[in-house]
């Protein structure tokens, strides 16, 4: 009685958001969105269709573009826990991989020929940077907001209070005033969240000037920075981390760019909350800690 042999068939490398792609399969990543794009003839030509082809879930099936030319698998939300994703992690990015199989030919709930599967995977930098610049004349300045670099989307605003509801709307104050600086990372996976790694301030946008003004560095807030004035309330607990600081300047210079190198951290297995030592913690931050 012949028997019935299935082997699997790699096509190529693994489709890869930072390599070059298998084509003519795309793949576009975000924080919270994975979407593969595979011209129909592709997996048509090879035997497959729709009913056979699926994810590692393999409940997660594709869907038809609107032109009938592509099959396209959309995973949204908590990446980590979706369609069979799987997440790795190194020191510098968080890798979501997955697994595109088909059966090629099916017959009375039997499966004859080869399967042919397209490992994918979506690499996300956890080190980024994100910036705010203010101008100052001594007694005022005006706020401009930029979005955070790198594929995980980061935002930093200055906010009206230390309660961050309303973001700042007015654009002139006196340097005796506070501002309340947030970063936020926008995804629905509630297991990252952001770490402020360092911060500083500048008297324009180059991150590595020659002046330059320390407030946070190796997660530690700079002891008695900016008169004192400088607290974190709060870093490594969710997806916002905060800041208060009196508004400065630069002798001579009135525009002000602060500048933090983030890092983002899995809660679930990493020590996310920094864990500071004596050496590093500043009076206005005893109080936090204790209440930690």
């Amino acid at each position: 009685m012949a028997s019935i042999v299935r082997k699997n068939v790699v096509l190529g490398d693994v489709v890869s958001n930072n390599k070059e792609n298998l084509d003519p399969i795309t793949i576009e990543c975000e924080a919270s969105k994975m979407t593969l794009t595979i011209p129909t003839y592709y997996v048509t030509s090879r035997g497959g269709s729709l009913s056979t082809i699926h994810l590692l879930n393999n409940s997660c099936k594709p869907e038809i573009n609107d032109d009938d030319t592509a099959f396209v698998f959309v995973i949204s939300g908590d990446l980590s826990n979706k369609c069979g994703n799987r997440l790795q992690k190194n020191s510098t990015h968080a890798i979501y991989t997955n697994e595109v199989h088909t059966y090629l030919h099916t017959q009375q709930h039997i499966v004859t020929g080869p399967t042919f599967y397209i490992p994918f995977e979506c690499v996300l930098p956890i080190t980024n940077y994100v910036s705010l610049s203010y101008k100052a004349i001594v007694e005022s300045k005006k706020v401009l907001s930029r979005p955070g670099r790198g594929e995980f989307p980061l935002t930093m605003k200055l906010f009206e209070t230390d309660q961050f509801l309303s973001p700042e709307t007015d654009t002139t104050f006196t340097t005796s005033q506070m501002l309340y600086v947030q970063v936020e990372l926008d995804t629905e996976d509630e297991d990252l969240t952001v770490v402020l790694e360092r911060c500083l301030a500048t008297p324009n946008d180059k991150l590595e000037d020659d002046e330059q003004y320390s407030l946070i560095q190796k997660s530690c807030p700079v002891a008695n920075a900016v008169s004192g004035s400088f607290k974190v309330i709060s870093n490594g607990e969710g997806q916002k981390a905060r800041l208060q600081v009196q508004a400065f300047t630069f002798v001579e210079k009135n525009t002000v760019y602060i500048h933090c190198q983030t890092r983002i951290c899995q809660s679930s297995t990493d020590q996310c909350v920094p864990v500071l030592t004596n050496s590093c913690i500043s009076s206005s931050f005893i109080k936090l800690i204790t209440q930690c």
